[in-house]
């Protein structure tokens, strides 16, 4: 099991959250989810949910509020997040806030009425807006719903005495036999039948648990608790002397897929436990009375309960509270617990697939040597790639293909996504035959889900031998299904259009790819555009805690945006993202974007950036204008803006490499040794700078200014040759990425040296080169042809 080093904690406690969308796709109506319950499910931290109706309908004000208040903390302390559930003006709530609890808690003066709402009720509160606590079995639902598998409550509804006769009988059990939540409770309420209540669940193949410390020492039976007293006379069908036996329960049974829930009972402390003979002669003396009124139904409980409060002096409610306390205490222990047991799990999950033979289940062979693999040693590596990998289906129609008809073509399915991409082909040439033999590759950390798709997946990994260890593999219900790329393209490899399926990629949890970056410890990080906004923001942030650079390639123009919306990007030279390398139209996208997140509004701290590289200085103006009179394409960039905008993305990118298909790619850097350079040889390579500010750093001097460099692309196919261009851009970022694996860098960030502007010279060719020639295959990335390329 990965397990995040403890300075992350509070780093990513901060900065993680996610879009319920994406985890609760399969939800048919409207639900809210506190960011705080959002983050623990994003970074899979244990959760205990806490139903409602005991503030509602429980405890007056300000009891419930301070109750509410005292078990939510309780849970923090023990290592766990509280989800108080509840539905407000209709909607259902996961995780509430002051104003909810105080809604909930404050209604004295029965400003709105609250309801007690349980299974049967939730269409017509939905339906009218309206606002309540949740019984157990409503809360069972919503949190199966938010894949949150542990609940603490006080007390279990159950049969009601003459139960048989009435047929009253609590949602709770019914809910209990259908929805997979473990439910921890100090049993049935004393109220009822418990009996009849266990005979029931043992009917309806409900697991019941009693917690007994003693179990190993005292061979006795174990007696379900009866609610206000430590024993009700009825035997537990089954016991446990510590908090790892109920979690492994939970965890068997849903790997199984059974459906049912879990009844964990926990005896009332000494302290807090009732003489039994003293509360069933009151509970005796109540249920008399009801039915004396004619007292039944869903008003009996409630009838019930105020009288043996009444009776006992208010000492049934405050050992009522101080059961819901410690039965949230002992529910933490079993969710971290079982969170281990998932978190184990998935670092290196199993993939099954239905075999039609009499072995029902069986592991593939590329996954047993996966997991064979889970604690081998990791080496460092100077380079790492967070992004997708997806099954990508190829499409090329025939020639005079005709839209909205079928048309005869060719199809091939291999694996692609940018991640993978770049991966395949920064490994290729990292390795070729004059590299280093010590030098190991990038590695790439990614994500599949439990479907014949990731069997494919990681087999082609192996046959390219590319490590697996980093591909996270989740077994998650619900969850989006690998990630899948389907294009269509024109006779000549054009593309006509695509479909991207890469939902699961933005479900890439935080705390694996942490534990992958501590254990590589790379220099490099590129992440690509797949993946979600929260992971950006926390790599971002660990790019400071492990000390690496961070490479953002764009993805797409839908996708481009998304590095704009980070809220920790620092300002050069402190800027975390060293290199971006956007098409043209992703980078209009990327400007418009900072823009409307204001991030050119800093003053303090960006202005300063851009008055000392000095770019409207008249000389550089005039050499970037002569230049461009050598190209027509960058005078377009000059009309269309695009030397302005990069200039003003500088201070948090400070070097771009724009690509632009066949007309090339556009360097532009912000430098601070300009100082040092000749414009005179730096000319004959299509390269301006400007001069900028001048400052002494460790006794050096040096000087800021922005660097300018067009390389038209290598003439080396016809158009005629092109099969497709799917894997172009991938194949360029790759190489220069192997470059900076091999730890080759000054030629892209430094140029004092003449060698640095050779080799500068020849890998911004190959680069080139070796997008061209994946024009050349129907795959993404032509490895046969680029593995010689130096």
């Amino acid at each position: 099991m990965f397990v995040v080093g403890s300075r992350f904690s509070k780093i990513f406690s901060k900065n993680f959250s996610i879009q319920s969308k994406r985890f609760f796709n399969d939800i048919k109506f409207p639900i809210k989810i506190s960011k705080e319950v959002q983050q623990a499910l994003s970074e899979k931290k244990p959760i205990v949910s806490l139903e409602s109706t005991i503030i509602t309908h429980g405890l007056p004000y300000p009891k419930n509020l301070l109750m509410a208040q005292d078990v939510e903390k309780v849970i923090r302390d023990n290592g766990c997040v509280p989800a108080t559930i509840a539905f407000i003006d209709g909607i259902p709530s996961i995780g509430l806030d002051k104003n909810q609890f105080l809604k909930l808690s404050n209604n004295e003066n029965e400003i709105e009425k609250l309801y007690k709402i349980s299974r049967r009720d939730i269409p017509y509160i939905i339906s009218g807006k309206f606002s309540g606590g949740t019984t157990i079995a409503s809360t069972m639902i919503l949190s199966k719903l938010a894949k949150i598998k542990v609940f603490a409550t006080g007390g279990l509804g159950g049969v009601h005495k003459h139960g048989e006769i009435t047929m009253d009988i609590s949602a709770d059990l019914e809910e209990l036999s259908k929805t997979s939540v473990a439910v921890v409770c100090s049993g049935p309420k004393s109220i009822l039948d418990v009996p009849k209540t266990i005979e029931y669940l043992e009917t309806k193949g409900v697991p019941v648990a009693t917690y007994n410390p003693t179990l190993k020492k005292n061979d006795s039976e174990t007696f379900v608790p009866g609610f206000y007293c430590q024993s009700s006379g009825v035997k537990s069908p089954f016991a446990f002397d510590d908090f790892l036996t109920p979690a492994k329960m939970i965890f068997n049974g849903r790997n199984l897929n059974l459906e049912n829930g879990y009844l964990f009972c926990i005896p009332p402390p000494e302290n807090l436990a009732l003489d039994s003979s003293f509360i069933n002669k009151i509970i005796d003396d109540a249920q008399l009375e009801a039915e004396s009124l004619n007292i039944h139904g869903k008003a009996l409980t409630p009838f019930l309960l105020n009288k043996i409060n009444s009776s006992t002096g208010g000492e049934s409610v405050r050992s009522n509270v101080g059961f819901v306390i410690n039965n949230a205490k002992c529910a933490s222990e079993i969710a971290k617990n079982l969170n281990n047991l998932e978190l184990e799990k998935h670092s290196y999950s199993n993939i099954f697939q239905f075999q039609p033979s009499s072995k029902i289940l069986q592991k593939t062979n590329i996954i047993n040597k996966l997991e064979s693999k889970k604690n081998q040693f990791f080496e460092k590596t100077n380079a790492v790639i967070i992004g997708s990998i997806a099954l990508d289906s190829t499409c090329i129609l025939n020639p005079n293909h005709k839209l909205y008809d079928s048309n005869p073509g060719k199809s091939k399915q291999t694996v692609g996504g940018v991640g993978f991409n770049v991966t395949l082909a920064s490994n290729v040439v990292s390795l070729n035959k004059k590299s280093d033999p010590n030098l190991t590759k990038p590695r790439l950390i990614s994500i599949v889900s439990n479907d014949s798709s990731a069997s494919k997946i990681i087999e082609h990994l192996k046959k390219n031998n590319i490590e697996s260890n980093g591909i996270y593999i989740s077994k998650e219900e619900n969850f989006p299904g690998s990630a899948q790329y389907t294009s269509i393209h024109s006779s000549d490899g054009n593309l006509i259009i695509a479909c991207a399926d890469m939902d699961i990629i933005e479900c890439l949890p935080s705390k694996h790819v942490m534990a992958q970056l501590e254990l590589l410890k790379p220099k490099w990080v590129l992440m690509d555009s797949n993946i979600s906004i929260e992971l950006m923001e926390a790599i971002v942030i660990a790019s400071i805690e492990l000390d690496f650079q961070i490479i953002y390639e764009p993805t797409s123009i839908i996708k481009s945006f998304k590095i704009s919306k980070a809220k920790n990007l620092k300002i050069y030279p402190n800027n975390q993202i060293k290199l971006a390398t956007p098409t043209i139209k992703e980078l209009d996208t990327i400007y418009e974007n900072f823009e409307k997140m204001g991030k050119f509004d800093d003053l303090d701290n960006w202005f300063p950036i851009i008055d000392s590289i000095k770019t409207d200085d008249m000389r550089f103006q005039e050499n970037l204008k002569k230049l461009s009179n050598n190209f027509p394409i960058l005078k377009e960039y000059m009309k269309n803006g695009i030397f302005i905008k990069s200039f003003k993305l500088l201070p948090y990118i400070n070097n771009l490499i724009l690509k632009d298909g066949e007309n090339g790619i556009l360097l532009i850097q912000l430098l601070n040794n300009v100082n040092r350079l000749d414009s005179q040889k730096l000319k004959q390579y299509n390269m301006v700078f400007s001069r900028g500010k001048k400052f002494t750093e460790n006794n050096i001097e040096k000087q800021l200014g922005v660097l300018i460099q067009y390389m038209e692309i290598p003439n080396l196919l016809q158009k005629k040759d092109i099969k497709s261009v799917t894997g172009a851009g991938d194949s360029l970022v790759g190489y220069i990425l192997s470059k900076l694996n091999n730890n080759e860098e000054n030629w892209l960030f430094n140029l004092e040296k003449e060698i640095d502007i050779t080799t500068r010279q020849k890998n911004l060719v190959n680069c080139q080169t070796c997008a061209a020639l994946s024009l050349l295959s129907n795959d993404s990335i032509n490895v046969e042809m680029i593995k010689d390329l130096e």
